[in-house]
């Protein structure tokens, strides 16, 4: 699993726990290795886990010619300075979106490198 890890370059602070191949499509489980997060409101470390969100599926490069997902499981965590709960932050993908930065910036890569349209550009690399 570690050559995986330094294959898809997706950090030190995240883990694969697990890789399927369905239907000529991988698609790898990924979660946080740290134990304690920093409250976005006090700027404070906790270790208090208030749950666990839903699986999100995020699009990223393709291995091998094959399409991948990444099926990543978030924490939340409650900081007893503030009381509020939040979601630990990952650097997989930015806030709302269901595509990797990797993926992100291949597609801006294509469109200033060859100035081909979006449509594609999705055809290609989707």
């Amino acid at each position: 699993m570690k050559e995986v890890e330094k294959l898809l370059k997706l950090g030190e602070d995240v883990k694969i726990t697990k890789i399927e191949e369905v239907g000529g499509e991988k698609i790898i489980y990924v979660e946080s290795r740290k134990n304690k997060v920093r409250c976005p409101e006090f700027n404070t470390f906790t270790k208090s886990i208030h749950g666990h969100l839903k699986p999100m599926t995020i699009k990223d490069l393709k291995i091998e010619e094959h399409h991948s997902k990444l099926i990543v499981t978030k924490r939340r965590f409650k900081c007893y300075k503030c009381n509020k709960i939040f979601t630990e932050p990952m650097n997989i993908n930015g806030k709302n979106r269901n595509i990797s930065e990797k993926l992100r910036i291949k597609i801006l890569q294509e469109l200033l490198d060859y100035n081909l349209s979006l449509k594609w550009i999705g055809r290609i690399i989707m």
